[in-house]
């Protein structure tokens, strides 16, 4: 087995400032970027908050960053300017047209450009299909979600525990990583230990789409150097 090879931090830097302009879904303006054991920091500003996401998102992707601080800035554009009277209109459109609720939309506050977002959703992939319609919208700085998880279905904890490791074993990102499963309630617990932000990621995403989960506590740590073992290992870790 090849042994991981140590990345600097000024490699794990230029690599981010490399991806950056390389992902051309967004501009990152007076870009800088530092990188401390892993910790990847970003600055500068965009023009939409879509934007901000997308740039930490990119920098996660890069071998070798252990986690991201995103303080990159969004600044809104003269053209992009209004009221927020009219950013809720805006908004509550966006999240009409863009999302499939079930139930009801969640309600929506505004301050100086900054969106809350309060309600209840069936599935975590809703409420992140609500964010990121929100984020998009001309003239939002940021935004708070206080919408929380409240699936009408809800199993055992040995079934979704038993759900969350057998998607775990299929996934082509997480299927020879020893990733334990923990159920609580309808709370998931993963721990373990990964190579990149995006193999957590998918790990994740993975146990969010088990039905009745709540929450997900995400404890796995990224380590660059980390051995995986590859060969006769399940979800868990046990051969």
């Amino acid at each position: 087995m090849t042994i991981p090879q140590v990345r600097t931090d000024e490699e794990i830097r230029r690599d981010v400032l490399d991806e950056l302009k390389w992902d051309r879904r967004f501009r990152v303006h007076d870009v800088d970027v530092a990188v401390e054991n892993g910790v990847v920091t970003l600055t500068g500003w965009v023009r939409y908050c879509s934007e901000a996401s997308l740039a930490e998102l990119a920098a996660r992707r890069v071998l070798g960053v252990r986690d991201v601080v995103n303080n990159i800035e969004t600044r809104v554009a003269g053209c992009d300017a209004r009221g927020d009277a009219d950013l809720v209109v805006d908004v509550t459109r966006a999240v009409r047209d863009n999302v499939e609720i079930r139930d009801r939309p969640p309600e929506v506050t505004i301050e100086d450009g900054w969106v809350t977002l309060r309600g209840e959703v069936d599935w975590n992939h809703i409420r992140q299909a609500v964010e990121n319609a929100v984020k998009r919208v001309p003239g939002v700085r940021g935004i708070t979600s206080l919408m929380s998880v409240r699936p009408w279905k809800k199993p055992s904890a040995e079934e979704l525990k038993n759900k969350v490791e057998e998607a775990m074993r299929r996934n082509c990102g997480t299927g020879s990583r020893p990733i334990t499963v923990e159920v609580e309630g309808d709370t998931v617990t993963l721990t373990g230990t990964v190579r990149t932000w995006c193999e957590k990621d998918a790990a994740d995403k993975i146990a969010w789409f088990a039905p009745g989960i709540t929450s997900v506590n995400n404890r796995i740590r990224v380590d660059p150097e980390h051995r995986p073992s590859y060969v006769g290992t399940g979800a868990s870790g046990t051969p």
